[in-house]
């Protein structure tokens, strides 16, 4: 983790060779990418080709503000619902993250699918062809399988549920790392540079 106490502990038992760096490199906000990519969300994908900061967008969205009057209390809730959605969260886990209310989660998760219709509809499609189904896929076509889908008892449907509208989209990020880790490694090799792929 970065800026934490703990975070830097951590990371400081890593150390390079002499005359070496050591290198980390991530895709920036791949999971919320794919979301815009894979539901189709036409304001996500606008701010995200715009390369603007999304989470200040989303909140400037559901404030119905312009961007320079997002305050940092609006854009950290904004952050917890663009993540919190990716996990299928409930009002009352946005509740607890946030330190609000239920029916002020609520209200925000409602506001989040006015202004993106797009993730309501591709959450419901994503559930409903796993009943179907019993998987789901990611990108490329990897299959993800939820046997258990159908189950009657409440508190593990909603937990499957939930797994099912993460699985394509973390499971497409790391379809995406794997395939730049072998591109790496082949580039490391073609170029006959002496540097390592660790992790």
């Amino acid at each position: 983790p970065i800026r934490t106490k703990e975070g830097d502990r951590i990371r400081s038992c890593f150390i390079a060779k002499p005359d070496t760096v050591l290198i980390a490199a991530d895709y920036s906000q791949i999971e919320l990418r794919l979301l815009a990519h894979m539901a189709n969300v036409k304001l996500l994908k606008q701010a995200f080709s715009e390369n603007k900061d999304i989470h200040r967008s989303t909140a400037a969205e559901m404030f119905e503000i312009a961007e320079d009057q997002v305050s940092s209390e609006m854009r950290r809730h904004a952050k917890q619902i663009n993540f919190g959605i990716i996990y299928g969260i409930s009002s009352f886990g946005l509740a607890t993250r946030l330190n609000i209310t239920m029916g002020r989660a609520k209200d925000f998760i409602q506001k989040y699918f006015e202004k993106y219709p797009e993730i309501k509809t591709y959450i419901h499609d994503i559930v409903e062809l796993c009943r179907r189904d019993s998987y789901v896929e990611t990108l490329i076509g990897r299959r993800l399988y939820f046997p258990n889908i159908n189950i009657k008892t409440p508190a593990l449907k909603s937990v499957i549920e939930r797994a099912v509208i993460n699985a394509p989209i973390q499971g497409s990020a790391s379809d995406a790392i794997k395939k730049a880790m072998v591109n790496i490694e082949s580039n490391l090799q073609y170029r006959n540079l002496k540097a390592d792929l660790l992790l």
